[in-house]
């Protein structure tokens, strides 16, 4: 209640200024909502990270150790198996989490 009070005295000062300095001009002023619930509390389960799509990911080889920076839109998990991962380190991680 207090900031009301504060922003309902700033917007007199305001417009008294206005009104001393350029008299035509038509100043208004709009309350801005309080934040929305939805802002305050997070809704949705957070995603395992290899389940993220739009991802850019870092390979290193097996045999060379060079690496492979890649990107996809699709999910992580899935365009790693087409490098060759297994799928038991996703199950793994998953049991871990």
């Amino acid at each position: 209640m207090h900031c009301l009070i504060r922003t309902l005295q700033l917007k007199k000062k305001i417009l008294h200024l206005t009104n001393k300095i350029q008299p035509d001009l038509d100043v208004q002023f709009f309350m801005k909502p309080p934040p929305s619930i939805q802002t305050l509390y997070q809704t949705k389960d957070p995603i395992i990270k290899h389940m993220c799509s739009d991802v850019v990911y870092h390979i290193k080889c097996i045999d060379c150790n060079q690496g492979y920076i890649g990107k996809t839109e699709r999910q992580c998990y899935r365009r790693l198996i087409e490098h060759g991962a297994s799928e038991s380190i996703f199950i793994d991680q998953q049991q871990q989490t």
